[in-house]
């Protein structure tokens, strides 16, 4: 039941963050005749590489290997990425294999240059950084000064920035005409959810620290059923969207059943899970089968 879990990215400090706490090696530094250097390198070693067939665009040589079939992130958007970063030399300084989530307006300029030519759910390509895109005349880490950087990118997902009070509102209006079209003006409205009790239930309503036993359906406004069970799945209460958590305590085991319209704040937010875009309202019918203590 993937998508009853709530999403943690974790975005924590990595040599693809543009810092000011660098080494500064500017004894007779040239920037421009660096730059010339870097594109020498560059150029030698896609010769020694069989990578000849690069696009270059402003020094930066890249392969894109797979466009990706969503969209492209812009400066204001947060990333998710997996990568693999390495010098000409080979010697790899960085790497994440799971994924990771980056404000791309935090990054070096070659990365803000070149993740949006990339398409999220699996955009991929290779991309040859000269150092005045990277760390210039400055060492971070195991990266020396005026470092050619080779990265290897994936770009899992593109996360828009939303103002979630103007989200909220859009989607409260969303609710209303659905529910108007629907001939659900009778629902009850509690922490924004809009929902309707078929069946209260017998015995204890749960707590955050119990695991519940439930069968669901989950659908959008359109009709699109993104996430069902019908034979009972055993979850923690506490994993659940926030959604969740609000709506199950309405019901009690042993039958309790109810149908819940949740703005995209207590689902997914703006972020597209499985099937589902970025800010989606959804719909849940939940029958609650135990309580789990």
């Amino acid at each position: 039941m993937k998508l009853l879990k709530q999403l943690s990215f974790l975005a924590v400090a990595s040599v693809i963050f543009f810092s000011s706490c660098l080494s500064d090696d500017s004894t007779n530094f040239d920037p421009n005749v660096q730059f010339e250097t870097d594109l020498e390198l560059i150029e030698q070693y896609k010769l020694d590489n069989n990578l000849t067939d690069m696009i270059v665009e402003n020094g930066i040589s890249y392969r894109i290997d797979s466009v990706g079939p969503g969209i492209s992130p812009t400066l204001s958007d947060n990333i998710v990425v997996k990568y693999k970063g390495h010098l000409l030399n080979g010697n790899e300084f960085d790497a994440n294999a799971t994924g990771i989530e980056f404000p791309l307006s935090g990054l070096i300029p070659g990365w803000q240059f070149g993740i949006p030519k990339l398409k999220d759910f699996g955009g991929s390509g290779t991309f040859i950084i000269p150092s005045a895109f990277a760390y210039g005349n400055r060492s971070q880490g195991s990266i020396p000064a005026n470092s050619v950087l080779v990265f290897e990118i994936i770009l899992e997902e593109t996360v828009k920035s939303v103002d979630p009070v103007a989200q909220l509102e859009v989607d409260l209006a969303l609710i209303e005409e659905y529910k108007v079209d629907n001939n659900l003006t009778g629902m009850s409205i509690e922490d924004n959810i809009s929902f309707r009790i078929d069946s209260v239930g017998t015995g204890e309503s749960p707590i955050l620290t119990d695991n519940v036993v439930v069968k669901y359906k989950g659908y959008t406004l359109a009709g699109d059923v993104f996430d069902e069970n019908t034979e009972g799945e055993n979850i923690l209460l506490s994993e659940a969207i926030e959604g969740w958590q609000l709506a199950i305590q309405d019901l009690k085991g042993m039958g309790g059943s109810g149908t819940f319209i949740m703005p995209s704040g207590l689902a997914y937010k703006n972020r597209r899970q499985g099937s589902l875009g970025q800010n989606a309202v959804v719909i849940f019918e939940i029958t609650l089968e135990e309580v789990v203590k």
